[in-house]
């Protein structure tokens, strides 16, 4: 079972732009379990996986995390949904 788990920020504007790629991902990928966690509201939560940054991707195979995506400040826009869906393939497989 693939889960994604997108970190945001509730003022985090790359995070606003990040979001239609959540929404898009949570359409085109039913069968995974796609949730979101607002950073500020899960401090604890978000200290336990080392979140340094929003917005942030966190990727679990078999409920174990696999990888981290942290953006540190780039834009998302030049990601495309089917590189993205790629991306969490080839590492949660």
């Amino acid at each position: 079972m693939v889960k994604v788990v997108y970190v945001y920020g509730r003022h985090c504007g790359i995070c606003e732009i990040v979001r239609s790629t959540y929404n898009k991902l949570k359409e085109e990928k039913p069968d995974w379990d796609i949730t979101d966690l607002e950073a500020e509201s899960n401090k604890a939560t978000i200290d336990q996986y080392n979140v340094e940054a929003t917005p942030t991707w966190l990727i679990y195979k078999e409920n174990i995390l696999t990888a981290r995506d942290e953006y540190k400040g780039m834009i998302e826009g030049s990601r495309r949904l089917k590189d993205l869906i790629s991306e969490i393939e080839e590492i949660a497989g």
